[in-house]
């Protein structure tokens, strides 16, 4: 899910296949990023609120992931880096908030039923967007 401020730019949840929870977390992360490359204005900064410590604690060392093909998911991990740097070099910072999963925080319930929506049904799944 993509917000600005208290508007939702975008959020959509989509079928995976066969994968694991830390392939999920990956491509969700790779997925927003590269919508926030396309939506963020310049100088903008990034806030990525995850409940992955995988993902989280893997993003400050996804530069080394990507050159170990060797490494589990690392396609996913190099394509990080590139959005990554794609965002800086638009001038945009990306930070990183962890926060505890399936608690009470309304974005996270938000992503674990449109993840579990798009997994039980295998097709996207779009949440209203709130003006």
């Amino acid at each position: 899910m993509l917000l600005r401020g208290a508007s939702i730019l975008e959020s959509l949840g989509f079928p995976l296949g066969q994968g694991t929870n830390n392939i999920g977390e990956l491509t969700a992360a790779l997925k927003g990023l590269e919508a926030s490359v396309r939506l963020a204005e310049a100088n903008e900064d990034v806030l990525l609120i995850a409940d992955s410590l995988y993902l989280l604690q893997g993003l400050c060392n996804c530069d080394k992931f990507g050159q170990d093909p060797g490494r589990p998911n690392n396609g996913l991990w190099s394509g990080l880096y590139d959005v990554l740097c794609r965002l800086y070099s638009n001038g945009s910072r990306v930070w990183t908030q962890w926060v505890k999963g399936h608690a009470s925080n309304a974005g996270n319930r938000l992503c674990d039923n449109l993840a579990r929506n798009a997994a039980e049904n295998q097709c996207r799944y779009v949440a209203r967007r709130k003006k």
